[in-house]
């Protein structure tokens, strides 16, 4: 981290912890970049792999003999949770938030993805530009654009850690804590201290990075409590006005009062206070501590435990073939599990058109989803047509006389010939013309040679007899016929009353 006079330097520093399943190498390094053990019983063996910059690389780098906040955090998970931790450490000092994304993203992708635990801050190295910008010009816009930049690539990691950790990770992250407040309390820009400006914006970030990760499911470890505000009493109980907006209760490190093994312990210089280096920038061993401190915090209510074959659950991954005493066939306990399907246990495995499976009374007609289509099922479906499966596909005839409209494709039952008007949107079925002898009743016709009639003397009005068709000029033949009250077709009438059909014309019944 940076101080504050040096915020935004490495004080939004990232680092990004992974806590991935892997074999142990042993290693006593503490610090720095590298793979360092922490062993205690027999337990789980873990790996942790750790991004970011200076503020886990520590202070002199590879070579300080300060442990960073992720190895005291190693240590206590490991004599918490009986574990074997290998901690893969990745920071790279002076790296921005993009670069360590970067890292991430590219260089150490499958440490990410085996991850079971995943925690990071980020970016003081982002901000130092515009720090420098403020501190020679009093320019709160490149304060404002660095913070612009800065959340966009934060939102880089938190987008990266939800798409590539693993379904099962511990994620975790924190905010940033303050440096050297009072050193920014004595600088000014015109009336206005360095402080009043970067204090807000401290506050902002953290704000930020803790709300980001909260949204994704994330946990946040207070770093800011940690360093910065004052533990009032044995029991570490923290002062409620620390994060105060005035900053008047908001502490330098070097000056915090901490308990230690119950004992009020004040600091007043950065070689003895444990809790900033020389530099007062980065944490010392009693800081690294304090961080450390506020990460173990958040406990391990999250970890997965895991599916046990013969706990009487059936957990996800866990099948009727891998664990029958957890995932038994039952039909009718609501799951489709093992031999059954919609044939033999329909309760559990109802038939759903669409879920690729053609079962039970699905079919061709009532589900080509699943059941694709079959040429002479009685269905016109999927890519069938008139052309490729006309059995399914042909359309009826149209009826001749009606008005209704045809084309090529719905021909008049009386043939296409009979489709006319002019336009195609015009066209319709007329009625068929009249060729006598052709064996098709039409038109105006009565009858047709050996087709049965569709009238008798008594429907044409007469009392009895028999009606014949006169088949060369297709009309009906009542010389049989006995009696009657009106006249049949082609009889003498003077009015249409005379007639059978009630149609006189021309002084002959027309018709029926």
């Amino acid at each position: 981290m940076v101080s504050v006079k040096s915020l935004l330097a490495e004080s939004f520093a990232v680092v990004l912890v992974v806590l991935a399943v892997s074999v142990v190498t042993p290693d006593t390094a503490q610090a720095g970049a590298g793979d360092f053990s922490y062993s205690s019983g027999n337990g789980t063996a873990q790996s942790w792999s750790g991004f970011g910059d200076s503020i886990m690389a520590g202070y002199c780098g590879l070579f300080c003999s300060i442990k960073s906040y992720a190895s005291y955090y190693a240590d206590s998970a490991a004599a918490e949770n009986d574990w074997t931790v290998d901690l893969q450490a990745r920071p790279q000092s002076g790296e921005t938030t993009i670069q360590i994304y970067d890292e991430m993203s590219v260089n150490h992708i499958n440490e990410l993805r085996s991850a079971d635990m995943v925690m990071w801050s980020a970016g003081g190295n982002d901000f130092l530009n515009a720090r420098d910008a403020y501190s020679s010009s009093c320019d709160e816009g490149a304060l404002s654009q660095a913070m612009t930049d800065w959340r966009a690539d934060w939102d880089l990691i938190i987008s990266l850690v939800s798409a590539e950790a693993s379904q099962d990770a511990i994620i975790r992250t924190m905010n940033i804590y303050y440096p050297d407040p009072d050193q920014d309390r004595a600088n000014f820009c015109g009336s206005t201290s360095d402080f009043s400006v970067f204090y807000p914006l401290l506050l902002d970030a953290g704000n930020y990075m803790c709300t980001t990760a909260t949204i994704a499911g994330f946990l946040c470890a207070d770093s800011i409590t940690a360093m910065n505000c004052d533990e009032i009493d044995a029991s570490h109980t923290v002062d409620p006005n620390c994060l105060d907006p005035s900053g008047s209760n908001f502490r330098d490190p070097l000056d915090v009062v901490k308990y230690v093994g119950g004992v009020a312990t004040s600091w007043n210089s950065p070689s003895n206070s444990g809790m900033i280096q020389s530099d007062r920038t980065h944490p010392g061993a009693q800081g690294q501590q304090y961080i450390a401190a506020a990460h173990h915090a958040l406990g391990y209510a999250d970890l997965p435990t895991g599916s046990v074959c013969g706990d009487a659950v059936c957990d996800p991954g866990e099948t009727t073939a891998s664990c029958p005493a957890d995932c038994p066939d039952v039909c009718g306990d609501a799951l489709c599990t093992g031999s059954e399907d919609p044939a033999s246990c329909n309760a559990d495995c109802p038939d759903v058109c669409g879920d690729a499976l053609c079962t039970g009374s699905e079919g061709t007609a009532s589900c080509p989803e699943d059941c694709g289509t079959l040429c002479g099922d009685g269905a016109c479906n999927g890519d069938e047509t008139e052309q490729n499966c006309p059995d399914d596909c042909a359309v009826a005839c149209v009826a001749d006389g009606l008005g209704l409209g045809c084309n090529s494709s719905t021909p008049c039952c009386s043939g296409v010939g009979n489709c006319t008007g002019g336009k195609p949107a015009n066209r319709v079925c007329d009625v068929a013309a009249a060729t006598c002898g052709d064996g098709l009743v039409e038109g105006g016709e009565d009858c047709e040679g050996g087709v049965p009639l569709a009238d008798t003397c008594v429907s044409l009005g007469f009392v009895s007899g028999t009606l014949s068709c006169d088949v060369a000029s297709c009309s009906y033949d009542t010389s049989a016929c006995v009696g009657g009250s009106c006249a049949g077709s082609k009889e003498a009438c003077n009015a249409n009353a005379d007639c059978c059909s009630n149609n006189c014309k021309n002084g002959t019944c027309k018709g029926n």
